[in-house]
């Protein structure tokens, strides 16, 4: 897909970005670049337990994400920051374990669109 076709793709985040694709292409190549990082740490805050880097790690891939996409997968980032905040680890490890596949998807297309 060109970049032009995936810019379709992502009509909501191009308009939040005053139909600049020049600055679409810029942020998904951050996006491609810090997002699969991101992602990693934020399994493996997961699987130690660590809620405060859960919190964290979350909150910015949320944030990094959020240019693309408001709804799933970014909802659910929000979903698990807030049971995160609230000492529910138990949910965070199954809404991670929900989230993934969709996190991997956008990740996927950002990176074509970079």
């Amino acid at each position: 897909m060109s970049a032009i076709d995936l810019s379709k793709r992502f009509p909501a985040a191009l308009e939040r970005l005053g139909n600049d694709t020049e600055l679409l292409r810029t942020m998904a190549s951050i996006v491609a670049e810090d997002g699969p990082v991101l992602h990693e740490q934020l399994a493996a805050d997961v699987k130690r337990d660590d809620l405060p880097a859960v919190i964290a790690t979350a909150h910015q891939l949320k944030g990094l994400l959020a240019t693309f996409e408001t709804e799933s997968p970014t909802s659910m980032l929000d979903e698990m920051e807030q049971f995160a905040k609230r000492g529910d680890a138990e949910s965070v490890k199954q809404l991670h374990t929900r989230s993934q596949p969709e996190i991997v998807v956008l990740l996927g297309l950002i990176s074509q669109l970079a």
